[in-house]
């Protein structure tokens, strides 16, 4: 009798199990069916504000230098991520959801781009488990940020890039702002007192904002900068409140390589935009010139401190051990080349730069590769390497190919990835709550929709020609029912 009470018991849990996925499921998909435009701009202001969010329920003090001791994480972070991550994953597969099961009409997109970023999944993430050194499955936080990108792709017809990039800006600014006023407020919680790379003068720290570091949270401010360029807040007001905050949170994160990459990154996007040929010499005046601003900047990045120029530095050979060095990063590089070594074809795994592979090497500070080259090797050997760089020749072209209106943009953010690369790894798919993810991310969307919206252009023009010959013919406005205007 308590047997069968038992079974009654779990037939009747699995039965309304049941049936509220099913009417969960129901529901989502009508209200996909509604709301579906507003998915990208949802996603967008999630990978944007969640870092941030769960930088303040830390609590974190980042007051001393060694930030590598802070090991402990509040449960209430790891739940608030967890939840987050939920949301993030549901909503990606209920919009997947209702593509697939024929709700929302077909979308044409470039379909190249959604091949390479599959393929480059594939490469550095899924074949590198299977026959890497150290063989595993695929990092659970990968696969949200690759089903994330996949959503988006379907979802790139029913939304405004206009509306997409808006939405990111109000959300930069409101971390920007957020970082500056913590400054004041929670100083031990934005900023760490680190001597050696302090290079302002009368600042004797390091502005870490609500970001994970003071490079990443650099490229932040870089993103929204360029935002701003591309498409302006209609008040002056608050457009001047957003680029002062944003130029202060670049200035005091004292990243050199972010303050290189806005200086190629923002006149690339104003080329971008002009209608100059490649070869126009107009166009080629102002690559050189911004050539010989990157150089002028560099050598003066490398020159002064917050102690100013330090001619002596040279003689001593200070200044030439620090750009020989790269802050440690060639010991790094040296382990990922012995990994790679080990197997060539496949690296060593998906693994590889988590906690216990760090432990071993006795590098807790080194998180990735610090180069996306140099990850794609070490993780997954020369198939990662042919994938990756087959990726990033896609997004160039597509960058290169994009409407006039969002070319510039396109190019500028496809740079900032370029630079990024040298030292970090911004198209890691490592989770995507990062703020290395957003700005892979940005591109993807900017790709994906403006090249959408072109399609979109060229099938109105040829149906309304159509319909004016004949009417009818064209397929009428039906069809263009759920594409943007």
């Amino acid at each position: 009798m308590v047997e069968l009470d038992a079974v009654l018991r779990y037939a009747f849990a699995a039965a309304l199990a049941a049936i509220v996925v099913v009417v969960g499921l129901a529901v989502s998909l009508q209200a996909d069916l509604r709301l579906r435009g507003l998915f990208i701009p949802i996603v967008m202001a999630m990978v944007i504000l969640v870092p941030p969010l769960a930088t303040l329920l830390s609590g974190r003090d980042i007051t001393a230098i060694d930030l590598l001791k802070v090991t402990e994480v509040s449960p209430l972070v790891v739940w608030f991520l967890r939840l987050s991550s939920l949301a993030l994953v549901g909503l990606a597969a209920v919009r997947l959801g209702s593509q697939l099961l024929g709700r929302a009409t077909p979308q044409r997109t470039p379909v190249a781009l959604l091949v390479a970023l599959l393929v480059y999944y594939a490469g550095n993430y899924l074949v590198n488990g299977l026959f890497g050194n150290n063989r595993s499955m695929p990092l659970q936080q990968s696969l949200y940020a690759a089903l994330l990108l996949v959503a988006v792709f379907q979802s790139a017809g029913h939304v405004r890039l206009a509306t997409v990039v808006t939405v990111a800006k109000v959300a930069l600014m409101a971390v920007m702002v957020s970082s500056l006023a913590l400054l004041a407020i929670e100083p031990a919680l934005v900023r760490q007192v680190e001597m050696a790379e302090v290079r302002l003068p009368f600042v004797d720290y390091r502005f870490f904002g609500l970001g994970s570091n003071p490079n990443s949270f650099a490229t932040l401010a870089i993103v929204n900068l360029l935002l701003t360029a591309h498409q302006p807040f209609r008040s002056t007001l608050i457009e001047a409140a957003n680029v002062a905050a944003t130029l202060g949170c670049l200035l005091l994160a004292q990243s050199q390589t972010a303050w290189l990459a806005i200086l190629i990154a923002l006149p690339v996007l104003l080329i971008g935009r002009a209608r100059f040929g490649v070869l126009d010499p107009r166009t080629l005046f102002v690559v050189g010139g911004l050539m010989s601003a990157a150089a002028l900047a560099a050598l003066a990045a490398l020159t002064f401190s917050s102690h100013g120029v330090a001619i002596t530095d040279f003689a001593t050979g200070d200044r030439y051990r620090e750009l020989t060095t790269l802050t440690g990063r060639p010991a790094i590089w040296a382990v990922a080349f012995a990994e790679w070594r080990d197997n060539p074809l496949f690296g060593y795994g998906p693994s590889m730069w988590d906690s216990v592979h760090r432990g071993r090497l006795g590098m807790p500070f080194a998180f990735s590769a610090h180069n996306q080259l140099v990850q794609a090797l070490s993780v997954a050997g020369l198939v990662g390497l042919v994938t990756l760089v087959a990726y990033l020749l896609l997004l160039g072209l597509l960058a290169f190919c994009a409407p006039r209106p969002e070319r510039g943009l396109a190019l500028a953010l496809y740079v900032l990835v370029l630079v990024r690369s040298i030292t970090e790894v911004p198209l890691d798919l490592g989770t995507p709550f990062s703020n290395e993810f957003l700005l892979h991310f940005l591109l993807f969307v900017v790709l994906a929709c403006s090249h959408r919206e072109r399609i979109t252009h060229r099938e109105r023009i040829a149906v309304v020609a159509a319909d004016t010959v004949c009417p009818g013919a064209g397929g009428g406005r039906d069809r263009f029912r759920d594409a943007p205007t």
